[in-house]
């Protein structure tokens, strides 16, 4: 059974924090959409596959967003019909909350580390995954435009082995900011650390490779991206 999880989830507005260090969302190049869902809702599309495609808009801006519950009760909605395998597509996702970063590959990855976080003066602390085992074949794609919070998410995924990468390399946007408001109209961003993937690799301004590069032409008719990951799945699943 595939199903396509394509409903984009959007913040409300709401006054900057200073509650925790945060990714920034930054500007990126965004791939066009091959859904055949176009009403943003959870659908049945061929019901002889045996995987689920989850396009989601990762990472609300607003820690107060409640974006990780709302992922997982979709996640848990697609075990319950029957879910085998999965695409997560990461594509054009600028990040966000690296609270939701974290939280979301935790569903994703086995127990053990997510990433690690090292402030200026060299403190260290790192974020881990209670998952007993990862519980489905997983493809994830990514392009330049994956940044930030999605590239914890990718990064790791890769490092832990819990699924491939297919695609292009991703932004590299390594760094955690906290905003701090000034006042109603104001507020300031400053960095605050740098994070590191489970293998303790930094990749600010290096991005992720992913394990299968697969271009997508601008002019394309046939996302041969999804495809790729498709094919990937079905081989994992004989």
């Amino acid at each position: 059974r595939l199903v396509c999880l394509v409903r984009k989830i959007q913040a409300q507005k709401s006054q900057p924090t200073q509650s925790r260090p945060r990714n920034d969302r930054q500007k990126a190049p965004r791939q066009p959409d091959y859904s055949q869902n176009k009403s943003g809702n959870c659908s049945k599309i061929h019901n002889n596959s045996k995987f689920v495609r989850a396009k989601v808009a990762i990472f609300a801006l607003l820690s107060d967003f409640p974006f990780t519950e709302i992922f997982a009760k979709k996640y848990a909605e697609l075990e319950k019909q029957g879910m085998q395998a999965l695409v997560l597509d990461l594509r054009g996702n600028p990040g966000g909350v690296f609270d939701a970063g974290v939280a979301v590959a935790g569903m994703l990855v086995p127990k053990g580390p997510i990433v690690s976080v090292v402030d200026k003066n060299g403190n260290k602390y790192e974020e881990t995954s209670s998952l007993e085992k990862v519980k489905y074949p997983l493809a994830v794609l990514v392009d330049h435009g994956s940044a930030s919070a999605a590239e914890i998410v990718a990064g790791a995924i890769k490092d832990t082995k819990s699924g491939k990468l297919f695609g292009t390399k991703t932004f590299g946007k390594g760094s955690v900011q906290s905003v701090y408001r000034l006042d109603s109209n104001t507020a300031v961003k400053i960095t605050v650390a740098k994070y590191y993937t489970p293998s303790g690799v930094s990749i600010h301004n290096v991005g992720i490779e992913p394990d299968v590069k697969v271009e997508l032409p601008e002019d394309a008719t046939v996302d041969v991206q999804l495809k790729a990951a498709e094919d990937y799945l079905l081989q994992q699943l004989q």
